[in-house]
C-alpha cells in the first residue's frame, strides 16, 4: 500500500469519518437529559419509564456494541460501504428513540444506537490509519477519540437546553436531522485501497488458533480493557453524581468535557514525539494516582480533574489504534474485533456494577480499578515494546 500525501480529499473523508465518532460520544452523554422525562409521572412523553428499564436502556448499548463488533468481523466488505451502514444504522437508532411510544421501543433504539457505535469503534480507527500518511499516524489514529469526546462534551451542552418539557422533542428532532445529515455525507468518503485482498482477512478463529500471536492479541486485549478498567465512565457518572449537589453543576460539566478534549487534544501532537509506550505509561500512573485519592475521599474535585487529564493523553487515544500496529495486514480486523468485544464487555460489567459498589463505600468501588489499573502499568513496562516506527505485526 503506497504512502499517502495529505490533501482536502483525505481531510474531508477523515473528518466525516470522525463524525461517526462524534455520534458514537453523544449517544454516551445524551441520553441522560431525557431521564427526568421519560421518568415522570405526570407523563411529559406519551409513555413513562421506571428506574430499572432506564437503567437497561443506557447499560444496552453496550450489547448492541458486542453484536456489531461480530457482525464486522463476519462480513467481508471495503470499509466504506460498511460505514455506509454504519451511519444509516445510526439513523436508524435515533429514530426508534424519535417515535418511541413505549419503553421496549426506547430501549430497542438504545440497541441499535450500540450496534452502530460498536461498529465505529471497529471501523474508524483502521480507516483513518489506512488514510493517514505515514508521518501522520499517530494524529490519524488520536481522530477516534477526540471526535468522541467532543461528542460527549456537545451532548454535557446539549442536556442543559433541551431536557425540559416545552423543549425536549425539539433536540430530539435535531439530533435526527443530523445523523441523516451524516449519512448523506458518509457517501463521498474516499474508498480506501485495502491492504489486503478481502479473501485474505484471517478469521478471529484464525488469529487465536496461530502459536505466534498470542502476546500481540494478550498485549492489545488488555490495553483495550484496560482503558475501560481505568474507570472512565465511573469517574464520569461519579463527578455527576457529585456536580448535582454544588452550587453551578453545569459549569463543572463542562470543565469535565473540556479537560478531556484538551487532554486528547495535547496527545494527538506529543505522540509521535514521546511514542505509544512512554504516554500510556504516564497516562496509567496519572489515572491510578487520582483514583487512590477518590477512594479514600482525599481532594476530590482535583483528583477527578487529575484522572480526566491523564486519561486522556494516553488511555483514551492510543488503544483504539493500538491493535493496527501489534498485528500484521492480514490480521488487523481481526484483532481489533477481539480488543474491541473485550472493551464493550468490560464496559457493560462497569456499567451495571459500579454505582452498587459506589454506593456501599468509594474504597470498594474505586481500589479495584486503582489494583487493576497497576497491574496494567507493571506490564506495559515489562511486555509492551515501542510500536512507534515498528513495522506492522505480531509481537
Amino acid at each position: 500500500m503506497f504512502d499517502r500525501t495529505l490533501n482536502l480529499k483525505i481531510v474531508i473523508s477523515a473528518f466525516i469519518t470522525s463524525m461517526h465518532s462524534f455520534i458514537f460520544g453523544m449517544n454516551l452523554s445524551i441520553f441522560s437529559t431525557y431521564k427526568e422525562i421519560f421518568i415522570n409521572k405526570e407523563k411529559i412523553a406519551s409513555f413513562t419509564m421506571n428506574e430499572n428499564s432506564f437503567k437497561h436502556a443506557i447499560c444496552i448499548i453496550c450489547i448492541g456494541a458486542l453484536i456489531a463488533n461480530i457482525f464486522v468481523s463476519l462480513v467481508r466488505m471495503e470499509k466504506k460501504p460498511l460505514l455506509i451502514i454504519n451511519s444509516s444504522v445510526n439513523v436508524l437508532g435515533q429514530l426508534s428513540i424519535r417515535f418511541a411510544n413505549n419503553s421496549y421501543y426506547v430501549i430497542f433504539g438504545r440497541f441499535v444506537v450500540g450496534v452502530g457505535a460498536g461498529m465505529t469503534t471497529a471501523l474508524v480507527p483502521l480507516y483513518h490509519l489506512q488514510l493517514a500518511p505515514s508521518n501522520l499516524k499517530g494524529v490519524f489514529g488520536s481522530l477516534n477519540q477526540l471526535f468522541c469526546v467532543l461528542g460527549i462534551f456537545f451532548g454535557q451542552i446539549f442536556s442543559f437546553y433541551f431536557d425540559k418539557e416545552g423543549n425536549w422533542m425539539t433536540g430530539l428532532n435535531s439530533i435526527c436531522i443530523f445523523v441523516f445529515i451524516h449519512f448523506v455525507c458518509t457517501f463521498f468518503i474516499i474508498k480506501i485501497e485495502e491492504e489486503v485482498n478481502l479473501t485474505e482477512n484471517k478469521s478471529v478463529f484464525d488469529l487465536l488458533n496461530n502459536p505466534n500471536s498470542k502476546k500481540s492479541v494478550y498485549t492489545a486485549t488488555l490495553i483495550l480493557v484496560g482503558q475501560q478498567i481505568s474507570g472512565i465512565k465511573s469517574i464520569i457518572f461519579y463527578s455527576e453524581e457529585l456536580f448535582s449537589k454544588t452550587n453551578n453543576p453545569k459549569l463543572y460539566k463542562s470543565f469535565l468535557g473540556l479537560s478531556l478534549i484538551i487532554g486528547t487534544f495535547v496527545s494527538m501532537f506529543i505522540i509521535e514525539r514521546f511514542g505509544r509506550k512512554k504516554l500510556l505509561m504516564v497516562s496509567c500512573i496519572l489515572a491510578s494516582l487520582n483514583l487512590l485519592l477518590l477512594a479514600f475521599n482525599k481532594f476530590i474535585f482535583l483528583a477527578i480533574f487529575g484522572f480526566i487529564i491523564g486519561y486522556s493523553i494516553g488511555l483514551g487515544p492510543i488503544p483504539w489504534f493500538i491493535a493496527g500496529e501489534l498485528y500484521p495486514k492480514e490480521y488487523k480486523k481481526s484483532g481489533t474485533v477481539v480488543g474491541i468485544a473485550a472493551n464493550w464487555l468490560t464496559n457493560y460489567t462497569l456499567a451495571l456494577n459500579f454505582p452498587f459498589l459506589l454506593s456501599h463505600s468509594p474504597k470498594y468501588a474505586f481500589i479495584p480499578l486503582f489494583v487493576a489499573l497497576t497491574g496494567l502499568v507493571i506490564y506495559i513496562y515489562f511486555f509492551f515494546p515501542e510500536t512507534k516506527d515498528r513495522k506492522p505485526g505480531f509481537l
